[in-house]
């Protein structure tokens, strides 16, 4: 989320010890789910791709989802879990591009237990203006689109960028 401020920073929400436990208990029943599937004696045999796609048919969003945050998850970043909002001074693009990779990159020490991402920038030009920008609706980490889908419902204006190599293919027209 990308706002005016009197001072470049950004300011880190982490998940809560109570939204973090829910993650666990839903990580918990897609593991007996995967369990079940993966010990099935119809099963025996069949390619790891056959194996994955059963366990999402068996699965919610939700599970899958959580699921993904917990195995991210590495001892540094789960002690961030609960700790509420934390505000990081950058100086420079540069300088908060490389912060960010540690907070939202794809491999980021601390991506799993972010739940919100606040910019300010001394920027004349984003007063009165509030930017979210959210990893899509076909981002490989399903709990990342999870999270632009709970946007979606509190914004008034929608960018809808797609790739041009499958320009509004048919998984974007349903959307």
């Amino acid at each position: 989320i990308l706002e005016y401020g009197e001072n470049n920073k950004f300011e880190v929400e982490y998940y809560t010890t109570n939204e973090w436990n829910e993650f666990v208990e839903l990580d918990n029943i897609y593991r007996k789910i995967e369990t079940e599937v993966r010990s099935n004696k119809d099963f025996d045999g069949a390619p790891e791709s056959f194996i994955q796609k059963e366990i999402q048919n068996r699965t919610t969003e939700n599970q899958q989802s959580a699921h993904e945050l917990v195995i991210r998850c590495g001892n540094h970043a789960k002690h961030k879990v609960g700790k509420g909002v934390e505000s990081v001074p950058f100086t420079g693009i540069s300088g908060l591009q490389q912060k960010l990779n540690e907070y939202v990159g794809a491999d980021g020490q601390y991506t799993s237990v972010v739940k919100s991402l606040y910019i300010y920038l001394n920027d004349e030009r984003l007063k009165d203006v509030r930017i979210v920008d959210t990893p899509g609706v076909n981002d490989p980490i399903a709990s990342r689109e999870s999270r632009t889908h709970q946007f979606l419902h509190s914004c008034h204006g929608v960018f809808f960028l797609s790739s041009a190599s499958r320009f509004f293919d048919s998984k974007d027209m349903s959307f």
